[in-house]
């Protein structure tokens, strides 16, 4: 057994994140400055992740929102400065926030309503996202993505979702391995949702890249379809996901994937 963590808070011991920030929207510091207090944070992390486990995924710092990140790399935004980018924030044009599932934290709400057809392309070298550069990149991933944004019904989630596909596929070719978050799996999803998830998946693994494939805050009711996804390793809540952990007691898991057990509370900071 390995030990494997994610999702330590960017804070910083004293809050150094939240003051850059905001000293940066109030104009005493620059972005340079800016940036550069956030990457030690982002290496202090890694740093103690190295410390204290055998493995984890990098590139999680964001400058405000991954959702809002994960936006940019399918090129539904393109920011080119800070300024640019704290504009989808905060102020007159900036998205809605909402909770993030049950959790006290909250992201920015991708708005498709007036959009017919999605317009999706791999913007993974904006300028914004490079100070995500990372080894083991840690995404969102393409169903959860679309599942919290807001829009779309039944017949644009799947043209939306396919579409979305091709740009991870392109940019899982630029790795040998990433973490791909799915937390919307433990939501109520309906059976052309599942087949749509064995579709897309199937496609992601033409990249060659070793995904891990995480789900949290709760259990997974199409776990035999999860399960067969082609999948380096996955990642299962067993704090509050007691139902999953039954079906894996009941029914094991397969063989050629590593099993990442969740044992540690995702919704307490």
């Amino acid at each position: 057994m390995k030990t494997y963590a994610y999702g330590l808070p960017r804070l910083g011991q004293h809050r150094e994140y939240k003051k850059a920030i905001e000293a940066l929207w109030k104009g005493t510091i620059n972005e340079k400055k800016t940036i550069s207090i956030l990457s030690e944070i982002q290496n202090d992390n890694i740093a103690l992740y190295k410390k204290n486990v055998d493995m984890f995924p990098d590139g999680e710092m964001t400058f405000y929102d991954p959702m809002l990140d994960t936006a940019i790399m399918c090129g539904v935004y393109d920011p080119q400065s800070l300024p640019e980018y704290y504009g989808l924030c905060r102020g007159q044009n900036a998205l809605e926030m909402t909770k993030w599932f049950n959790t006290n934290y909250h992201y920015l709400v991708p708005d498709f309503s007036n959009i017919k057809t999605p317009s999706f392309k791999s913007n993974s070298k904006n300028p914004i996202l490079q100070f995500k550069q990372s080894q083991f990149p840690h995404l969102i991933g393409p169903f959860t993505f679309l599942k919290l944004a807001r829009g779309l019904d039944k017949k644009n989630f799947r043209i939306f979702f396919m579409e979305l596909i091709k740009v991870y596929e392109e940019i899982l070719f630029d790795y040998e391995k990433v973490q791909i978050d799915e937390p919307a799996f433990v939501m109520d999803v309906e059976r052309y949702e599942v087949d749509l998830l064995n579709e897309g998946y199937q496609l992601l693994e033409a990249s060659e890249c070793k995904i891990t494939l995480m789900t949290y805050y709760d259990s997974v009711d199409f776990m035999e379809d999860l399960l067969s996804l082609p999948v380096s390793a996955i990642g299962i809540d067993f704090v509050r996901g007691g139902a999953s952990y039954e079906y894996i007691m009941q029914n094991g898991f397969p063989g050629d994937k590593t099993l990442i057990a969740g044992l540690v509370n995702g919704r307490n900071i």
